[in-house]
């Protein structure tokens, strides 16, 4: 009981931090931003790597690894950072990040578009990783961190112009959209690797 209670207390004063800094985030004007993030993906690698009483084993307790939080928690949190509107691109800044995106998407066999701290990125590239050991050296492979660049909002103005979702992951192979995380993930397998060899 007292160490499920200790384990409780941990997660909710992580919780508590990574929420503060969401707010802080969402307060922020559009070119400190950028900042926010990185500082809040610092903080909770941090919060992960802080070795706690909890974490040494003991005898008559069976320890796992703690995380500051569930990933439904921190899925909640993503989805509140990446509800922040951005201003509709003018026609010209469109045609910037038009010409740049695409580029990418036709320069690369498997172009990714996320973000650092989003979990479901995560599994996209965990899974991708392992299926593009398997691509021949021709077929490029690359991931783009939209959070950790300037224009970030802008980017994903143009993503949302071009596939119909604002939403990260955004996975291109072979130049055809394949939607998020829970589309490549229904590809897992023989579907998956046939559209990365074509």
């Amino acid at each position: 009981m007292r160490f499920n209670l200790a384990r409780r207390r941990f997660r909710w004063s992580a919780l508590a931090v990574v929420f503060l800094f969401a707010l802080l985030f969402l307060t922020l004007s559009p070119q400190s931003m950028n900042s926010s993030l990185k500082r809040l993906s610092q903080l909770r690698a941090h919060l992960l790597s802080v070795p706690t009483p909890l974490s040494q084993p003991r005898a008559h307790l069976t320890v796992t690894r703690l995380s500051p939080s569930t990933p439904q928690e921190t899925a909640k949190i993503g989805a509140l950072l990446s509800t922040t509107q951005a201003r509709p691109l003018s026609t010209s800044e469109m045609s910037d990040y038009k010409i740049e995106v695409d580029e990418a998407i036709k320069a690369n066999h498997v172009m990714v578009f996320s973000k650092s701290y989003c979990p479901y990125c995560s599994q996209t590239k965990k899974l991708l990783e392992e299926e593009a050991k398997s691509l021949p050296a021709d077929k490029k492979y690359k991931v783009v961190e939209i959070d950790l660049r300037d224009d970030t909002d802008k980017i994903q103005a143009y993503l949302q112009s071009k596939s119909g979702q604002r939403t990260v992951p955004q996975i291109w192979i072979n130049q055809e959209f394949i939607g998020g995380n829970s589309d490549l993930q229904a590809l897992r397998g023989p579907k998956l690797q046939a559209k990365l060899k074509a």
